[in-house]
């Protein structure tokens, strides 16, 4: 069997590897003749010309028709297909029924994992793994999923970036589709900030670490910054092993501080990077690197802060009386783009929540002292002052 579609060729070749119990067994189509009841449910898929290309996967653009279990809906669904414009091949295949479907972003030494179920009222769950850290949920996962990659070395060794659908029954995993893609394809993947929410959701920053781990993790992040000025292109695993490092200096300056990972330690973390020694260089440079890997990405932000009952994060340090609008610089929405825009000791005050906010980082970047998360009702009294006293230590503010 000669598969030519950039769809189909690579299942073809994983299958050669993996077999049928992975790779469900599927044969070519080429006239009506070939459609036969090979399998007792079977599913008919299709494949467009220019579909499945590194630049442009058309993703969702060609007919795939589930559920066939005799002659007359087979040939029903082969006339259906067969009526597309720029129709490539079509190949008929077992259908495997899952429970779980994964999509897998797949990287040498990093994996990108959506996982969703077929309950339309649950949302779809997100996983990472990288050499110096991963989701804490899903460790059988990634081990299973290592078994399917393992043997496909050969393969995926040819290409940087590639993307996989498994779905997952009764603890058995099956590969539907393997191809290349391209990094640029990736501009969208992270644009509902799935980095926040993945460090949200596991806190990694509130497990102990031993000493040796630490140190191989300190050495990665050198790594990582010498390595980021000489490369062009970032790889995706890049995003989050950004944060990864991140996290790890706080870590850090809570053992230095003998302070616990809560909402005010993160906020005079945060508030090192406006100081002129080496973890605040670091951070500063960590930031930047942050918002440049998220260039593409949305600025709506979600919720990022350890004690939802806590308002008002103060990042920065000592006393200030100031005026609205000259020393002081009332944004709703933080952007990078409104901070790049300041003058440089503007203090902000913003209703922006996420401590890992775009706008946030590029404030910190800029040195500049921030106070987020200011609720409604206190944000209608600001608009009312003219001049306001901030004092960062005690994290209050007075209105006058």
């Amino acid at each position: 069997m000669n598969l030519n579609s950039k769809k189909f060729k690579y299942l073809l070749q994983a299958q050669k590897q993996l077999g049928d119990k992975i790779v469900p067994a599927f044969i070519k189509i080429e006239s009506e003749s070939d459609v036969q009841k090979y399998f007792s449910t079977s599913i008919m898929r299709s494949s467009l010309k220019g579909e499945a290309d590194e630049q442009n996967l058309l993703s969702g653009k060609s007919l795939s028709i589930p559920q066939l279990k005799d002659i007359e809906s087979l040939k029903s669904a082969y006339q259906q297909i067969n009526k597309q414009a720029t129709l490539e091949e079509i190949i008929l295949q077992e259908e495997i029924e899952w429970d779980q479907h994964l999509t897998l972003i797949h990287e040498r030494g990093f994996l990108f994992i959506e996982s969703k179920t077929k309950d339309p009222g649950s949302p779809p769950q997100f996983s990472y793994w990288t050499p110096v850290g991963h989701t804490s949920n899903g460790h059988e996962l990634f081990t299973s999923i290592n078994k399917i990659l393992r043997p496909l070395s050969p393969m995926t060794d040819t290409d940087p970036l590639w993307l996989l659908e498994i779905g997952v029954k009764a603890g058995n995993f099956y590969l539907f589709q393997i191809q290349p893609i391209a990094f640029s394809f990736l501009d969208n993947l992270f644009s509902q900030n799935l980095v926040q929410e993945m460090l949200l959701s596991r806190q990694r920053f509130q497990k102990s670490h031993g000493l040796w781990a630490m140190i191989k993790t300190e050495w990665a992040a050198y790594k990582f910054r010498r390595n980021f000025s000489k490369t062009k292109t970032p790889a995706p695993s890049w995003i989050f092993l950004n944060w990864e490092f991140i996290f790890h200096y706080f870590r850090i300056f809570c053992l230095q501080k003998k302070l616990k990972p809560n909402q005010d330690s993160f906020s005079a973390f945060l508030t090192i990077g406006h100081e002129k020694n080496w973890l605040g260089e670091i951070l500063r440079r960590h930031f930047m690197m942050a918002n440049q890997l998220r260039l593409h990405e949305s600025h709506s932000e979600v919720s990022f802060v350890f004690n939802q009952n806590t308002a008002f994060i103060f990042i920065g340090r000592g006393t200030f009386r100031g005026r609205l609008g000259t020393d002081i610089a009332l944004l709703p929405e933080l952007t990078p783009q409104q901070v790049y825009e300041l003058s440089p000791n503007t203090i902000i005050l913003t209703k922006t929540i996420s401590l890992l906010s775009h706008g946030i980082l590029a404030a910190i970047e800029m040195k500049m002292r921030v106070v987020a998360g200011i609720p409604d009702e206190e944000w209608e009294k600001l608009s009312g002052a003219e001049n306001i006293f901030l004092d960062f230590e005690a994290r209050t503010f007075e209105l006058k």
